[in-house]
């Protein structure tokens, strides 16, 4: 079952306070470049109006933190530190989150600390939609989840564990979501790693369609 953005599956405890002061410049500049692809943003037309897309870093402060782009904010051409908030806590096998800032975190959350627990040295974690670069990606193998695999659920992210303790992220730090229409991610050691693994799928995807143009 393919399903779209937007709809927070997980229980949250969420505390309201002020934005982060944790440095984002970097991964806000990654942040434009998808929304500028259309790799982030809203579509009235595209998955009931809302908006999709998210991006997030592990915290520098505090590695046990990450902090992620609010709930619907896939719309605001340039993100500033008040539409990111703080995730705290996960405990995944009972799909619950604890999050503190200014506004609600990104439906994905649970997917994005499901892939910060992987690997202490994982910094960035990029969620992008886009039609083309997502059937680019079952296409060719890309490793995916199951299609049956609901985003931002515990079973999400088993399914990302078991891809990559089979090593399918070792060499290509890019997943598809295929139970999540358009659903791509991509992660990594740095905030660049991340942007550029993402990045260098979307041109793959252009240059086979202009090839087949």
């Amino acid at each position: 079952m393919i399903e779209s953005e937007g709809v927070i599956k997980y229980r949250l405890e969420f505390e309201h306070a002020g934005a982060t002061d944790e440095d984002l410049q970097e991964l806000n500049v990654w942040r434009s470049i998808l929304y500028n692809l259309g790799l982030i943003g809203q579509h009235p037309e595209l998955y009931g109006g809302y908006a999709y897309g998210n991006v997030s870093q592990r915290s520098r402060s505090n590695p046990e933190h990450f902090i992620i782009s609010a709930s619907q904010t896939g719309q605001i051409p340039d993100l500033e530190q008040q539409h990111y908030v703080t995730v705290e806590s996960t405990d995944i096998e009972h799909n619950l989150l604890h999050a503190r800032g200014p506004l609600q975190p990104s439906s994905e959350a649970l997917t994005h600390a499901a892939i910060y627990r992987l690997n202490p040295g994982i910094r960035c974690v990029l969620h992008a939609h886009e039609p083309k670069l997502w059937h680019y990606g079952l296409q060719h193998g890309l490793p995916s989840t199951d299609p049956s695999i609901a985003y931002g659920t515990p079973e999400m992210a088993d399914a990302i564990l078991q891809l990559y303790r089979s090593g399918q992220l070792d060499q290509q730090q890019v997943l598809v979501m295929a139970g999540h229409q358009d659903g791509v991610i991509s992660f990594g050691n740095t905030i660049d790693d991340a942007g550029c693994a993402m990045l260098d799928l979307w041109m793959q995807a252009q240059m086979e369609l202009l090839a087949a143009d």
